[in-house]
């Protein structure tokens, strides 16, 4: 399984961050170099080319070969057209695999707080942080997919079709007017005509019921948390902030305290057992989670929590597209060493 998945690595090592080796065959008919007539495009297989102009249809407007590995090398016979398909696909492969691994990362901290059996926090930190973080990145992976799959045909004489490629809205775009505009995605004709263009049907629902969700969710994590200990301390999972329990544990130490007065240890016990008193106390509030049972300071905590994850979704999201400006650097850095040197 190693030496299998080793390969495998190598295989996408050399196809995102090198030079792809054309293992099948292509998808464009590229015996011969294509004329003007051919708008200087390579034709696809599944079109038929009998007819004038040629490979311009609208009889097949759905793709059927779609290259089984990797890219389809024809399009590496384009310097200018490869580094746009290759700039694209590359910065949404790069979102993507950013948000699964924070999203894995939440649901670790989900299992960790299931198995310390900490409800609350699990409730209103971790169901919460997946709404915030799908509801926003998720969806917009899910949208970058979608659009993959929308269906395009550039040599189509269909006026449908044709209006369906230039309309094609934008990703960011989306996001943009999903708070900007309700949802809406207006698109201005050369002819002026304005109308809204989505890439499936209830989209616009979709959208505004996910970013309703996660305006809920920003003060659920914000403010339950804090709330639950002052209104019901011991039944949320947080007796440290219970006034009763606060005032029976106070009074138990006092009882200790007293019953301790007649001591008949030398000073070297007693410093001893002050020491290891002092140790089991705070190993009690390391494994009780009770640092302190200051109202505020539990506000301020779950303030900085709420900030970080949210600006933290955004930032980390962003960070992970150096994978796609790490890929294509690397990617004409192979070109380059190949051209110029082998």
């Amino acid at each position: 399984m190693m030496g299998f998945f080793s390969c495998y690595n190598g295989l996408l090592y050399n196809e995102w961050f090198a030079i792809p080796y054309p293992w099948f065959k292509s998808c464009y008919v590229t015996d011969k170099l294509p004329t003007k007539a051919q708008n200087m495009v390579f034709p696809y297989v599944d079109f038929p080319y009998s007819e004038y102009p040629y490979g311009l249809t609208e009889a097949f407007d759905d793709t059927y070969c779609v290259y089984p590995f990797g890219m389809d090398p024809t399009w590496f016979l384009d310097a200018g057209d490869i580094l746009v398909v290759q700039d694209s696909m590359k910065m949404k492969m790069s979102v993507i695999i950013g948000v699964m691994h924070m999203s894995m990362g939440v649901v670790t901290k989900g299992l960790n707080l299931q198995f310390m059996n900490e409800q609350l926090k699990f409730w209103t930190e971790v169901v919460t942080g997946m709404i915030i973080l799908n509801g926003l990145f998720g969806w917009m992976d899910i949208l970058i997919f979608i659009k993959w799959f929308y269906p395009m045909n550039p040599y189509s004489i269909d006026p449908l079709m044709v209006a369906q490629i230039n309309q094609a809205p934008s990703i960011i775009t989306i996001m943009i007017n999903n708070f900007l505009a309700l949802g809406k995605q207006p698109f201005t004709t050369t002819a002026g005509v304005t109308s809204n263009v989505y890439l499936f049907n209830g989209q616009r629902m979709v959208s505004e019921i996910l970013v309703i969700c996660v305006f809920i969710s920003v003060p659920i994590m914000l403010f339950v948390k804090p709330c639950s200990a002052i209104c019901c301390p011991s039944f949320s999972g947080m007796p440290e902030y219970d006034k009763d329990v606060i005032e029976e544990q106070k009074q138990k130490d006092e009882a200790e305290k007293d019953a301790n007065q007649i001591d008949t240890r030398t000073d070297g016990a007693r410093a001893v057992d002050s020491d290891m008193d002092l140790y089991k106390n705070l190993l009690d509030q390391e494994k009780d989670g009770a640092h302190t049972t200051d109202i505020g300071e539990l506000f301020i905590h779950q303030l900085i929590e709420t900030i970080e994850f949210v600006l933290g979704s955004v930032s980390n999201t962003a960070s992970y597209l150096r994978l796609w400006a790490l890929s294509l650097a690397h990617s004409q850095l192979a070109l380059v060493f190949l051209q110029q040197i082998l």
